[in-house]
């Protein structure tokens, strides 16, 4: 029998055949993609940053390019970004975002920060038959149901950091790391992070100062006043003095558009403008990074004006 191969057989045998050898090639390279992920070293929630935009309008969106930006700025111990962009009306948005801050997921948020418009007597606004002119702002809402935190408590921590105060923090996330095993590995990432401690204190105090200076651009509030007035928390505690709770993405920011790299002139932007961002309250998740927000909150007051 004469079982030669040549090329006429090959050639004859891959005609028929060849459909069999993509399937195994297939199998293949999915085999070794599950093999790298599943193999790979599992991310804790402190070392991927999120920032999650909820806005009235789709925008044609450079989300890499802001997820770049993020991973230029933050420690390399931040080793994914992550911006999640969906629209105020979307079904079943409300119960996504539940979902999302039940878990403690989120680093800042965007929202919505439409002015709540008041009569003369600081009753809500009503049209001659008695109708709600007034509409909430989505990102007082949030602020309402502790999603943040206030920023200048927090920056007041930062300016007076010490190792000592995130020693405790750095152990138990060390003891957790998969990246830093050994002893050695270990030691190297506190020297590292002890170094970029005056970094993380110098960043606070940029951003105290530009607060500051800009009263116009920081959204300053009474917690919870604006459930009070809609009674949307029944019983609601109202704080007794405003607090700093975020930044205004307004005309100062060029709108979010500019902020996901669309650069849309606000002048012809039918659509509200008025969004907010804030760092989220979930200290305790982000630990021993809480204070990489601060470091993307002044990359944006920088870059995307």
């Amino acid at each position: 029998m004469n079982n030669k191969l040549t090329s006429k057989r090959l050639n004859e045998h891959m005609s028929y055949d060849w459909l069999k050898y993509l399937c195994i090639i297939l199998v293949i390279v999915l085999f070794w993609v599950l093999l790298f992920t599943i193999g790979g070293a599992k991310l804790q929630s402190s070392e991927v940053f999120q920032l999650y935009i909820v806005s009235k309008q789709y925008h044609t969106t450079e989300v890499n390019k802001l997820q770049d930006n993020i991973l230029k700025v933050t420690s390399d111990n931040i080793r994914k970004s992550n911006v999640g962009h969906y629209l105020s009306g979307e079904r079943n948005l409300a119960d996504f975002l539940r979902g999302l801050i039940s878990n403690q997921m989120g680093d800042m948020y965007v929202f919505d920060n439409t002015p709540v418009e008041y009569a003369s007597d600081g009753s809500l606004k009503k049209d001659e038959y008695g109708n709600l002119l007034s509409v909430k702002s989505m990102f007082l809402e949030y602020v309402d149901i502790d999603l943040y935190i206030p920023l200048e408590e927090f920056l007041e921590k930062g300016i007076n950091l010490t190792y000592e105060a995130v020693k405790q923090d750095v152990e138990e996330y060390l003891d957790k790391s998969n990246f830093y095993k050994t002893e050695e590995s270990k030691q190297k990432f506190i020297e590292e992070y002890k170094e970029r401690l005056p970094l993380i204190r110098e960043e606070c105090s940029k951003l105290q100062e530009y607060i500051d200076n800009n009263p116009d651009k920081v959204v300053k509030y009474k917690k919870g006043e604006q459930s009070d007035k809609f009674n949307s928390i029944p019983s609601v505690t109202i704080d007794d003095e405003e607090k700093i709770w975020g930044l205004k993405l307004d005309d100062s920011f060029n709108n979010i558009d500019k902020l996901l790299g669309n650069g849309t002139d606000i002048k012809n932007n039918k659509y509200p403008i008025n969004y907010a961002i804030g760092i989220t309250n979930f200290i305790s998740s982000n630990k021993p990074f809480e204070y990489e927000s601060v470091f993307v909150m002044n990359m944006i007051i920088e870059n995307y004006k």
